[in-house]
């Protein structure tokens, strides 16, 4: 059902000073930012391996979200929901929609 963990969606109200430590204290490579309807998001690479970091302004500081590749995002949040998944608000990432877990 689940191809690989590809994004951790991680809070950052101060998009940034988020983007500063993670690439200079962290040392990691910042490969996109975007604005769009009134929300920051950057994409840091900590390491050669997934996930990658998704830092974002606009969610709570206890609010991490994981993201999966599924090959067929439709079927396996419908297979899921059949199981008793509690589905949270769908998204949309550079790389396409998300349903977060």
């Amino acid at each position: 059902m689940f191809e690989s963990l590809d994004f951790l969606y991680v809070p950052a109200p101060n998009i940034q000073e988020s983007i500063r430590y993670y690439t200079k204290v962290l040392a990691g490579e910042l490969l996109w930012k975007i604005h769009a309807y009134g929300v920051w998001v950057a994409c840091i690479r900590l390491s050669d391996k997934q996930p990658y970091f998704l830092l974002a302004d606009h969610i709570e500081r206890k609010d991490l979200k994981m993201i999966y590749r599924v090959s067929n995002l439709e079927n396996v949040a419908s297979e899921l929901r059949a199981r008793g998944w509690r589905e949270e608000k769908s998204l949309e990432i550079p790389n396409g929609p998300c349903m977060p877990s």
